[in-house]
């Protein structure tokens, strides 16, 4: 029985074995070879593409010089390898570097293949791969700028980078470390961890301490994990606290408090010093640092200038993160999602003062009034609370919030989103 194939499963079809086609020719410029399992050379792109697709196995080999980044992500070393044919397998997940060289620089990554024994770069005389329909290989713009007899050149400069890279990695196996000498000043705040601290109360100190491990984590190796990889630790060098455009200024009597506040509230899960080196722990933010995030320059909680006290700070970590959730809804229709943020602060108040470590004050309508006051107030002040011409929270308001658990929102009026 023959299944119909409907003009656009065809269309489909059409696109796909021309999109391969210009692929494999591709290949072919730069000296790629495809032989069959009988080992006959293969030379018609468009008809090894069609065998490709058809379930067929061929064997592509470059007999070029390469490198298999296999521990390195290529992110690392783009300055230096953007001009080089990066060839990258999907079914491996490495990407082979492909470049001419001269024998200087050929025995100079020689040298580091055989004293390297975990092989981060080994380096090949030529790649061979086999390729099938799940195993297509990418690769950059600049692989067509060459070919067989024109390949890109790899520079004692650039090899340079490269081993610095991987020796930092070698020498590090065991911790998440800076990678680069430029530290980005914005800094990735993860959902989860945003979660963390709209339900706890932390101390500016202890938020300043870890605004510093999160700038060390966004710009360190855990950026690059893979999904398998083992959790490590980060080892952050005492010195790094002390850049000064952190303008962080804490002793390490202070920072060990701080991290033990972090670790109470399970940022961290365990942190010990060694020498000049903080070993801090953390599976929450080595998991979360690639996940939902949105940025936040270091000092953002010092720059609120925010003179109440420190549930004020998880009041504000709170309110953002609500801002910044994202959620999904489904149409019946189309079956499709749409992305869209929260517009009102669903929460009662007597799980907020939970949040905020204010329970004690439950049943002190006027203590509780003072405090919702100072929350309002910087709300308005950091632009997240649309201000309704309410300046504080009469002890009346507070009972009537208690008894009533959806009029919060009516108090306390979230700010649109831009983006919405």
């Amino acid at each position: 029985m023959f299944t119909k194939v409907t003009e656009e499963e065809q269309k489909k079809q059409a696109e796909q074995l021309a999109k391969l086609t210009m692929k494999l020719q591709v290949l072919i410029n730069v000296g790629g070879e495809f032989y069959d399992k009988n080992d006959n050379l293969l030379e018609n792109a468009h008809q090894i593409a069609q065998a490709v697709l058809d379930g067929a196995e061929v064997q592509l080999s470059i007999n070029q010089p390469a490198m298999v980044l296999k521990a390195i992500p290529t992110r690392i070393l783009k300055p230096c390898i953007k001009n080089l044919i990066q060839i990258t397998l999907p079914a491996i997940k490495e990407t082979v570097i492909v470049f001419k060289c001269n024998d200087d620089v050929e025995h100079q990554l020689a040298q580091l293949d055989t004293e390297n024994e975990e092989e981060i770069i080994p380096f090949l005389n030529g790649i061979t791969i086999n390729l099938t329909k799940y195993n297509i290989p990418s690769f950059n713009k600049a692989t067509t700028l060459h070919t067989f007899d024109t390949p890109p050149t790899l520079t004692k400069k650039q090899v340079n980078l490269i081993i610095d890279v991987a020796k930092q990695l070698t020498d590090n196996k065991d911790f998440y470390i800076l990678l680069g000498n430029e530290i980005n000043l914005v800094y990735n705040m993860p959902m989860n961890i945003l979660n963390v601290l709209g339900e706890n109360v932390l101390s500016l100190s202890a938020l300043s301490l870890l605004e510093v491990i999160m700038v060390y984590a966004t710009n360190s190796s855990a950026v690059y994990r893979q999904k398998n990889d083992c959790i490590k630790a980060f080892n952050i060098p005492l010195e790094f606290f002390s850049n000064p455009d952190f303008h962080f200024k804490q002793s390490k009597e202070d920072i060990i408090s701080n991290l033990e506040a972090l670790l109470e509230v399970g940022l961290i899960d365990d942190y010990f010093c060694e020498d000049d080196n903080y070993i801090i722990d953390s599976h929450l933010i080595v998991k979360s640092i690639k996940q939902y995030s949105y940025k936040q320059h270091i000092g953002f909680y010092r720059g609120l200038e925010l003179k109440q006290q420190e549930y004020v700070y998880t009041f504000i970590n709170y309110v953002n993160w609500i801002k910044n959730l994202n959620y999904f809804k489904k149409d019946d229709e189309t079956g499709k999602y749409t992305t869209y943020r929260a517009d009102k602060l669903t929460i009662p108040l007597s799980s907020l003062i939970y949040n905020l470590d204010l329970i004690k004050y439950k049943n002190d309508h006027v203590a509780l009034g003072k405090m919702l006051t100072n929350c309002l107030q910087a709300g308005y002040k950091c632009n997240l609370l649309i201000y309704q011409g309410l300046d504080e929270i009469a002890p009346s308001v507070v009972k009537n919030l208690l008894q009533h658990r959806d009029n919060f929102k009516e108090v306390f009026v979230l700010k649109p989103n831009s983006n919405k």
